[in-house]
């Protein structure tokens, strides 16, 4: 930058002025995320209908959209019906805004360019995005993981000098060793990245993002083999009957969200039908059944009475909706983050789980694990590896 053109600006005022840019921008972003987290597990459209009050339908004017401003000056009421606006539409909106000017801050006193700011902020809403909806619903929608792998790539083609000043750390726990080992075998096969910015930024995401898929794809499905499969067998036939709703089985009925832990798993029956003598294999959750492979959707049929000899369920410890997010998370930040951030969000979880079992004296069965991948990435973008300086 020209010295006479620096000489003329306070650096000061700049770095407050575009803080608050940030947190504006943030809050803004954070009013989208509302309807992210909402419509998505919903399977509603984001764009239609406009945004409107869940409780009389009353489309929301420009003027009562403004992040945080809107809601104290409704005195958290729809201007419509009166009836109460939760305070976690605030809540977001301000999160999101904090987030996003920390994210800046830390971009500037890292000295890091801004091209780092496009890939931090959407990194940044789609965690919080993915967390929430991973918290209430246990999991985390394709449409979050996909955009968001698709959007590392497209900064690396338009961007790649952001993702490149991320790489040049001595420090070899700060993220880039297992690239650095890619480079130097590739220059051992006489072909030198350093005068190909963009091949090497491709490089770099592509790598991190297939780390990150692979290292919690074989977890998940090395678990799933070990502990997914939980097995009960009845000494004489027993009646039940599924339904959309749930299972009633011994006269007592339990909805799937009871029976399942996640909208990923699936009961299995094996048991006779009325019409038929043969023991049939079935299939069920909220999303439908299958008969011996032939699968229906509830629309098909209210309800399936059945005579069940043994029933199981299989779940995955890990959904593959963390390893997509664990994907995307190595498209932004390289393939060492990946290993760093999910040793940090397994170090969280079980420090939860100690605290949870502690203070409210009760086991818990399982745990969403997509909000401590989003805690765990949000430290690394903030302070570096934690895990690292943890365990040191």
């Amino acid at each position: 930058m020209n010295k006479m053109f620096t000489d003329t600006i306070d650096i000061k005022s700049v770095f407050w002025l575009f803080s608050a840019f940030s947190f504006i921008l943030g809050s803004c972003i954070g009013s989208f995320m509302n309807v992210v987290v909402w419509r998505l597990p919903r399977g509603e459209s984001l764009l239609y209908p406009p945004s409107h009050c869940p409780k009389c339908g009353h489309a929301i004017r420009p003027w009562e959209n403004i992040p945080i401003i809107s809601w104290l000056c409704l005195k958290a009421r729809c201007s419509n019906c009166h009836l109460p606006i939760s305070i976690k539409y605030p809540l977001g909106e301000g999160a999101t805004g904090l987030l996003f000017a920390f994210l800046w801050m830390r971009i500037f006193q890292r000295g890091l360019p801004l091209e780092c700011i496009p890939t931090f902020f959407f990194l940044g809403g789609a965690l919080l995005a993915a967390a929430l909806i991973d918290a209430e619903h246990r999991f985390i929608p394709d449409q979050v993981t996909y955009s968001g792998i698709l959007f590392a790539l497209l900064m690396a083609i338009v961007l790649p000098s952001g993702r490149l000043a991320l790489l040049p750390q001595p420090n070899p726990h700060a993220g880039t060793l297992i690239f650095t080992g890619v480079k130097t075998m590739l220059l051992n096969w006489r072909f030198d990245l350093t005068p190909h910015p963009l091949t090497t930024a491709l490089i770099d995401c592509t790598l991190g993002a297939a780390m990150g898929y692979a290292i919690l794809a074989l977890f998940a499905w090395s678990t799933r083999r070990l502990f997914g499969n939980v097995s009960k067998s009845f000494r004489k036939p027993v009646p039940a009957t599924i339904t959309k709703e749930g299972i009633r089985l011994h006269n007592t009925f339990r909805a799937w969200e009871d029976v399942l832990d996640s909208i990923g798993d699936t009961l299995i029956i094996h048991g006779t039908l009325p019409s038929e003598k043969n023991i049939a294999k079935i299939t069920a959750n909220a999303k439908g059944f299958s008969i011996d492979g032939k699968s229906s959707p509830w629309e098909a049929t209210s309800k399936k009475e059945i005579k069940i000899e043994r029933i199981a369920t299989t779940r995955d410890v890990i959904g593959y909706g963390d390893v997509k997010l664990l994907a995307m998370i190595g498209a932004f930040l390289g393939a060492d983050a990946t290993i760093y951030i999910l040793l940090t969000a397994a170090l969280l979880a079980i420090f939860y789980a100690i605290a949870s079992m502690l203070f409210h004296r009760r086991f818990i069965p399982s745990l969403p694990f997509g909000p401590f991948l989003a805690i765990a990435t949000l430290l690394w973008m903030l302070f570096g590896n934690i895990a690292f300086l943890i365990l040191s």
